[in-house]
């Protein structure tokens, strides 16, 4: 039974995660006409600089697990930031 509890967790949270993707390519395309597809190496960046933040951190307490969290997100939000202003925002603005 618990074999089939954590399935349905872990299925939910990937839905999620896709749902997140694509709501966020959509977004971008309706508003920009632009296809972005970096969404995954900023995912996947956010991921690794979380993971790279929790084992430095020895992230065994829910604080440090957030702040690990955080971290990611930032450093994520930061350079999804600066692709857009630095090479996306330039190369639409002849359109």
């Amino acid at each position: 039974m618990s074999t089939l509890v954590l399935t349905l967790v872990i299925g939910v949270g990937l839905g999620a995660l896709y749902f997140l993707v694509a709501s966020g390519l959509s977004l971008i395309y309706g508003l920009m006409h632009v296809l972005n597809f970096a969404h995954g190496a900023f995912l996947t960046l956010s991921a690794y600089i979380g993971w790279f933040v929790a084992q430095q951190m020895g992230a065994t307490t829910w604080p440090a697990f957030l702040v690990s969290i955080l971290v990611g997100a930032l450093v994520g939000a930061v350079f999804a930031t600066f692709t857009e202003l630095v090479l996306i925002r330039p190369s639409t603005r002849g359109t």
